[in-house]
């Protein structure tokens, strides 16, 4: 039936890349504001390498959390000078109440872009591209939307 006794098809075995995803979330207490968090990850493609990141995500946040304490200078604000454990206690039992810890845990992602590390010149040329695309055509869209609007001034 088959000319040849050898059959080529793909490895059963994925290959691993390293991957490079960033997570693009709000400013706590900031609807406008952003900022970025970068994991390298090795994986066999995009997706898992989301997956991995988002792991490792989980994992950061909790390390943070586990620091729930304010600083000093808040947490006098909070609880007055010299706090005792029992302060300690309802000001932690203050946060669980006040979803503060799930909040922190479970806030989404505005963006998640990734991309093979090899990859990465090419993603950034596109992507000045674009924006430089996008701006050349900003008059023509205000000018259409102008005119959509019955307000063209032209």
């Amino acid at each position: 039936m088959y000319d040849n006794e050898d059959i080529e098809g793909i490895s059963a075995e994925p290959s691993i890349d390293h991957y490079i995803v960033t997570f693009i979330q709000s400013k706590p207490g900031d609807d406008k504001g952003t900022f970025a968090r970068v994991v390298h990850v090795d994986a066999p493609d995009h997706v898992t390498a989301i997956q991995y990141a988002q792991r490792i995500d989980m994992s950061a946040r909790a390390e943070v959390m586990t620091d729930w304490l304010p600083p000093d200078d808040i947490a006098e604000k909070l609880l007055g000078p010299n706090p005792t454990l029992d302060d300690l206690r309802k000001l932690h039992t203050k946060f669980i109440d006040e979803n503060m810890f799930k909040a922190f845990m479970m806030e989404d992602y505005k963006a998640i872009q990734v991309t093979k590390e090899s990859d990465i010149e090419e993603l950034n040329e596109e992507t000045i591209n674009l924006v430089i695309n996008n701006a050349n055509n900003i008059g023509d869209e205000a000018e259409e939307f102008l005119r959509k609007e019955g307000n063209d001034t032209t």
